[in-house]
């Protein structure tokens, strides 16, 4: 079994301060830590937004992005216009 810590989360929800406390494994709190003093912010909880965003990013790029070596650019014949 995982050493666990609790850990405190605070973010603003409609200009109210809200703390959450979460269980999180020992583990996952000192990567978290190693990542703070790396990304030099100010709180653990901004790292964790960071990596939220990051991670929704990765899945929009996944399911909307394209294939850039696959794209062309687009030929004067592709116009699809008479411009005569």
């Amino acid at each position: 079994m995982f050493n666990t810590n609790k850990i405190q989360i605070e973010y603003r929800e409609k200009e109210i301060s809200v703390r959450k406390a979460l269980e999180i494994d020992e583990e996952v709190v000192t990567e978290l830590e190693k990542l703070h003093e790396n990304m030099g912010v100010e709180r653990v909880s901004d790292v964790i937004a960071l990596l939220l965003k990051e991670s929704r990013r990765h899945l929009l790029n996944e399911a909307f992005g394209i294939d850039a070596k696959r794209v062309k650019s687009f030929s004067e014949n592709d116009r699809g216009e008479d411009r005569s």
